[in-house]
């Protein structure tokens, strides 16, 4: 059985480390409470993992080797997106 759960995370283009189960899968990126929010799910069984995560927005450079796993639009009309580091290049 699988759980759904979201985090948070500030603009930026710094790499936050965050703690989610290893088969935490990313369902969808929007603005709750004027904050940049994900949403995941997860089987409650598995271990913790560390991934890095950084919030850019349109026309922000950014490193390679990264996964972006969605967008959205705030208040004000800003568009952030959410980038995953990857540490294999082939994933």
């Amino acid at each position: 059985m699988r759980i759904i759960h979201k985090s948070q995370l500030d603009v930026g283009k710094e790499i936050r480390e965050l703690s989610l189960p290893e088969d935490a899968k990313i369902h969808h990126v929007g603005i709750q409470h004027d904050e940049v929010t994900f949403w995941y799910s997860y089987c409650n069984k598995k271990e913790v993992v560390t991934r890095n995560f950084c919030v850019v927005g349109t026309g922000w450079e950014f490193q390679e080797n990264t996964h972006i796993h969605g967008t959205c639009i705030d208040g004000v009309g800003y568009v952030w997106h959410l980038v995953e580091v990857l540490d294999d290049p082939s994933q």
